[in-house]
């Protein structure tokens, strides 16, 4: 719950403040309403405690006699109320002085809560119902927009089903360009590409021939198409996300130094059901390339496994395929 208090500021002039209800308390031997206010912090700090209402007073904090005027079950409705009684006329802010006795605090609050007059509470009200009528406003955009979105993607999945099925019969053709590129085996061959890439003209034909040749649909197998396009296996070997030495000896590039690259792997992985983050990207990229030396070894191995299996086992095989083919 909070509290619109009403207090006497060092100039003598009556002032508003709202303050969580733990905040104000009656003291035990003059039983007087007080206020405890942390003042030795700037007038920011100041509302977002009172704001949060957590914070529980400290003994540092300053002490004041206030008058509480209204209770709120929210800050914002509190502040909302305290706002139209400092919009009041300037007679009506006077120096106010506060009673010395605690009948005379509980008198002062009953008058005033009876004088009250009645446009205030009329405007409050009209304040509370349009707060209410916001939120629900505010929540049916939230909801129309999640079915937009939802149509959207459901849209743009059937056009490329149907893409896709019209490219297979030969109605139409994929586009063509002569732009081609080769994957960067070094450090200086990926530095250039990133330098590269913050010219328009050419990262707008980087981009059409990417998603010329990643055909995959899920995001996932885009970035790692996408990985495969750009950079060669033993280069991931040399690269890190944040650019940490595997060991001391180690020359390695940091990924997350290079704004242009991690653009264009986020444009191409992203799809119309999934929109590629700094996160996801970082996510996939650390675990590509912490396992990049070993899937280097893995796939020189099947290769080499291919090769040999592929060698005739022995001489009489060789010489009866020689005998046939002359």
């Amino acid at each position: 719950m909070f509290l619109v208090v009403e207090t006497v500021n060092d100039n003598g002039e009556k002032e508003w403040k709202v303050a969580p209800k733990r905040w104000v308390c009656i003291t035990k031997n003059t039983r007087r309403t007080v206020l405890l206010w942390p003042h030795e912090i700037n007038s920011v700090w100041q509302n977002h405690l009172a704001k949060e209402g957590v914070c529980r007073p400290m003994k540092s904090w300053s002490r004041k006699e206030c008058v509480v005027n209204q209770e709120f079950p929210t800050y914002d409705a509190a502040d909302a109320f305290m706002k139209v009684l400092m919009a009041e006329p300037s007679s009506s802010r006077a120096s106010m002085q506060l009673p010395d006795e605690p009948s005379e605090i509980h008198s002062h609050f009953e008058i005033q809560q009876a004088e009250a007059d009645p446009l205030d509470t009329t405007m409050l009200a009209t304040i509370k119902d349009m707060v209410a009528s916001l939120m629900k406003r505010s929540a049916r955009v939230e909801k129309q927009n999640a079915r937009i979105a939802k149509q959207n993607n459901i849209l743009m999945s059937k056009m490329h089903e149907m893409e896709e099925m019209l490219i297979k019969a030969g109605i139409i053709e994929k586009k063509k360009s002569d732009f081609h590129f080769n994957p960067t085996k070094t450090h200086d061959e990926l530095k250039q590409l990133e330098n590269k890439l913050s010219d328009d003209a050419f990262r707008l034909k980087m981009v059409e021939w990417l998603e010329t040749n990643v055909v995959e649909r899920e995001s996932e197998k885009r970035l790692a198409c996408c990985l495969d396009l750009l950079m060669a296996q033993e280069l991931r070997t040399k690269c890190t996300w944040a650019g940490i030495q595997r060991k001391p000896t180690d020359q390695t590039l940091g990924i997350r130094e290079l704004p242009n690259l991690k653009h264009l792997f986020k444009t191409i992985g992203s799809t119309p059901t999934e929109i590629i983050t700094d996160k996801k990207l970082s996510k996939f990229l650390k675990n590509k390339l912490r396992n990049a030396k070993r899937r280097l070894v893995s796939n020189r191995y099947n290769r080499l496994t291919m090769a040999i299996s592929s060698v005739p086992a022995n001489d009489n095989d060789v010489s009866e395929s020689i005998d046939k083919e002359s």
